[in-house]
């Protein structure tokens, strides 16, 4: 397993990766804007458990990130769907 600070910096990229995946920009900046503000929040944390637990959620909002995109995607592309801001 990767040292917390390398987990931690991996997340925060893919994450901010990942927020280009979404169908729109309002979107985009929402996933963008979210990981900064979380890890700038957490940055300081010294407890190894609650770092451990920081960077858990961290993967999970990864998996939901993905999945909401490509299922937001999916949705925007529909025939009769209107509404390309969600």
């Amino acid at each position: 397993m990767l040292p917390s600070s390398l987990r931690a910096l991996s997340l925060y990229k893919q994450l901010l990766r990942s927020a280009a995946l979404m169908p729109t920009p309002l979107r985009q900046k929402y996933v963008t804007s979210k990981t900064k503000v979380e890890f700038r929040e957490h940055e300081h944390e010294t407890n190894p458990e609650r770092i451990k637990f920081l960077l858990d959620v961290a993967d999970a909002n990864l998996d939901d990130v993905v999945a909401q995109s490509g299922h937001l995607t999916m949705i925007s592309k529909t025939q009769g769907y209107h509404n390309n801001n969600i």
